[in-house]
């Protein structure tokens, strides 16, 4: 049989406990009888009701590959215990041994333990009452329950409750093992205080370079590495780079296949007299191959064969008084 308490510290000497395991999911504790049906509830329905607590849909154990949050879900059925005023509990053990009561009029986990509410029994499936909440590594343990004396007590005469076990591998902190997932910032107890990849110095003491920790410490071109990286060229590293030209050297070097389209930092979109197009910088009498010999405005003669005029091309025809044209 599986037993599992949940020991309870009362006036820092008194330690009672509250919660026992009997062999399932769902821990039950009987009421004792009494001639006070007030107080306590006759044995035949003492019981008659339940409750679920699930940790990401799972009744546990729950085991997660690392920190992060989780889902808490409850579920309530009253039985014939409807309406009854109660109270209940949601209660978190944390790795450290501390506890957690969430707080429902807050809506989260609080330092203690106390009632997350009081009031009457009514039926509930699946409620998520926490969702994203993270936790630490080691094991967490939840208790959901309810008891009929609602007088923010743990009375275990009357309480029904369930419980899950939450199992997180990873580090602890002051346990004298620098574990991958502490630093000497997060922990120094165990990592001490020396440099590590991210602390955004490049340490070469511990073996810190660009390649062994690039978040330290940048990669910048190394001349005479027989690569020529970036921001290497001919001029600033020829062991690496050569002594040719290169795009972007101010010289364009038809030699190394330079030329307006593969390199315009170099070379300068210049026309081509005879490719066939009239292109910026040609004309009729620099280019007649591809602009033909006809005027053009500019070529100091006013053509109006060509439709020049002191209103179409100033240049050429400058205004003259009483050639008709205003």
């Amino acid at each position: 049989m599986k037993k599992k308490p949940l020991l309870l510290t009362i006036a820092a000497s008194i330690t009672i406990c509250v919660f026992c395991l009997m062999g399932n999911d769902i821990g039950r504790v009987r009421a004792a009888s009494t001639s006070d049906p007030e107080r306590y509830p006759a044995q035949g329905n003492a019981m008659d009701y339940a409750v679920d607590l699930k940790i990401n849909n799972l009744d546990g154990p729950v085991s997660l590959p690392t920190v992060g949050p989780v889902s808490v879900a409850i579920s309530v059925n009253p039985g014939s215990h409807s309406g009854r005023k109660a109270d209940w509990w949601l209660v978190q053990i944390t790795p450290e041994g501390s506890l957690k009561y969430y707080d429902f009029v807050q809506g989260t986990m609080a330092d203690g333990l106390s009632p997350t509410h009081q009031g009457p029994l009514r039926s509930l499936s699946s409620f998520e009452i926490l969702s994203n909440y993270n936790l630490s590594a080691g094991t967490n343990t939840f208790y959901f329950g309810i008891d009929l004396l609602p007088n923010g007590v743990l009375d275990a005469r009357t309480l029904r409750y369930d419980y899950v076990l939450v199992d997180i591998p990873g580090s602890n902190c002051g346990d004298g093992i620098c574990d991958p997932d502490e630093d000497p910032q997060s922990c120094p107890q165990d990592c001490g205080t020396q440099g590590f990849c991210g602390d955004g110095v490049c340490d070469q003491a511990i073996g810190e370079d660009p390649i062994t920790c690039p978040l330290d410490c940048e990669m910048s071109p190394v001349c005479g590495n027989g690569i020529c990286e970036d921001g290497e060229d001919p001029f600033s590293c020829p062991q690496d780079c050569g002594t040719q030209g290169f795009c972007g050297d101010g010289v364009c070097d038809q030699a190394i296949g330079e030329d307006p389209i593969t390199c315009p930092l170099d070379c300068e979109m210049s026309p081509v007299c005879g490719n066939g197009i009239c292109e910026d910088g040609e004309d009729p009498f620099s280019c007649p191959q591809d602009c033909g010999s006809q005027g053009f405005c500019g070529d100091g003669l006013c053509d109006r064969t060509i439709g020049e005029d002191p209103i179409t091309c100033q240049l050429d025809c400058a205004p003259v008084c009483g050639n008709g044209f205003c």
